[in-house]
């Protein structure tokens, strides 16, 4: 998402913000100092401001900015703050009544159950020691090859990204021997539990939903993109992969 962004002393320049919700990646052809609020934020393409005077950060009590978002095909307010550094944003009060922003994603409280949607960052943790399981941009987990050998395995955090590489070799069309956790070194693997699409063991992870911790089960074959949520997570819904 690209804007034109002003600074105090009127110097302008284009800011480059991640359109994807939580994700605060941000770069700017001009120097924004942190912790100051910028003077204006405006539309890369009519050049009118964003800046709401009458809406402040609930978090820091600076000047805002306010979008339109496209929701299920519903127009949203939706409010970022002006101040470098600080990461709050919300939707209008009248939208908070039909939507919730949450960690997962906009849950639609008239929808049966909460949709997880495509491209969301999952806060995975180990279901023994509770470690978190997300370092940087990867998922890692420790897996045994059927030759005994131990190494991390790095997957994709986001739901439906389905990138991976391990340190050691795996078979193509294989399953691991085991998954663990690399903090505890406790097996993920589920006994007498399999893949609903090939039927390989599976191993279970947690991961972190406005309802709580719920049971993440994923595929040990490698190739094999099966993944579901258990039965304590009837609530929730994962979007599907488009055909």
């Amino acid at each position: 998402m690209v804007l034109e962004v002003e600074r105090q002393d009127r110097l302008s320049g284009k800011l480059h913000l991640s359109p994807q919700l939580n994700v605060f990646d941000h770069s700017s052809s001009i120097e924004l100092e942190d912790g100051v609020e910028v003077a204006d934020l405006r539309c890369s393409r009519c050049g009118k401001s964003l800046q709401r005077d009458d809406v402040r950060c609930g978090a820091c009590g600076s000047r805002t900015a306010r979008f339109l978002v496209d929701i299920d095909g519903e127009r949203t307010d939706f409010y970022i703050c002006l101040r470098k550094g600080c990461h709050w944003h919300d939707i209008s009060q009248a939208a908070r009544s039909r939507l919730i922003l949450e960690a997962v994603g906009f849950h639609r409280p008239d929808e049966p159950g909460e949709l997880i949607r495509s491209g969301t960052v999952l806060e995975c943790s180990c279901p023994h020691c509770a470690h978190d399981l997300v370092q940087g941009d990867d998922l890692i987990v420790r897996v045994t090859n059927a030759s005994g050998q131990q190494g991390d395995l790095s997957l994709s955090p986001r739901l439906n990204e389905f990138r991976s590489s391990c340190t050691i070799h795996l078979q193509r069309h294989a399953a691991v021997a085991d998954m663990a956790c690399p903090w505890c070194d406790k097996s993920l693997l589920v006994p007498g539990q399999r893949c609903e699409l090939c039927g390989a063991p599976t191993a279970r992870i947690h991961v972190k939903t406005s309802a709580g911790f719920v049971g993440f089960h994923i595929c040990t074959r490698n190739g094999c993109h099966f993944h579901g949520i258990d039965d304590r997570g009837a609530g929730l819904r994962l979007e599907p992969l488009p055909h």
